[in-house]
């Protein structure tokens, strides 16, 4: 799956009225990222994440909005004014307990065991978007699935930046390596590789 998209500001993406974040989800998260998603801005580094999904056809813009993991305190990371999410576009912040590496990292982590988390307008104060998500194993993410649906899940493999259920590719019918494997010589493993999409490299 594609990484997030990088925040656009919103005087170039001219993001809707501030009535299209009505729209928003909150599409997926990820509670314990041990090799899913790397940090971009701190190499190394696998935080974990969550994912906002704008269904609509205009990009959106996240100004005098905020994430929370606590419902007694519903303005828990207000998010820095100028980040959009382009039309039809997912965007991921890195719950990391770390603002200064940018306006997508929180300043809060995510539970193993499950919590309550929220995308919520400052003022008028009101709850855009929120559920609380049950205990996940490590790599594993939850999400609505199709996106944007109100049926919420443990899915079956994680998407951070993209569309949630998509098919990945298969492998299929891997040949085996010789045993022993000849010193110092090249050895050819085949396979068949099928996906929906092209593929471009293997």
């Amino acid at each position: 799956s594609a990484l997030a998209q990088e925040p656009v500001a919103g005087s170039d993406a001219a993001p809707t009225a501030i009535d299209a974040q009505a729209d928003l989800h909150i599409n997926e998260l990820m509670a314990d990222n041990k090799v899913t998603l790397a940090d971009p801005d701190e190499p190394g580094e696998v935080p974990d994440w969550l994912e906002i999904y704008n269904p609509t056809a205009s990009p959106v813009s996240l100004n005098g909005l905020a994430l929370t993991d606590d419902p007694e305190n519903l303005i828990k990371f207000p998010i820095t004014n100028g980040v959009t999410i382009p039309a039809h576009g997912f965007l991921v912040f890195y719950a990391d307990e770390d603002p200064r590496q940018g306006p997508t990292h929180t300043n809060f982590k995510l539970s193993q065991s499950g919590e309550y988390i929220a995308l919520v307008r400052v003022e008028p104060l009101g709850i855009i978007d929120d559920f609380d998500f049950p205990a996940l194993q490590t790599d594993q993410s939850y999400g609505r699935l199709p996106d944007g649906s109100p049926t919420l899940k443990i899915l079956d493999f994680a998407t951070p930046g993209s569309a949630n259920g998509g098919d990945p590719p298969r492998i299929l019918s891997v040949s085996k390596p010789p045993v022993p494997a000849p010193a110092n010589l090249p050895v050819t493993v085949t396979a068949i590789i099928t996906d929906i999409d092209a593929i471009a490299t293997a």
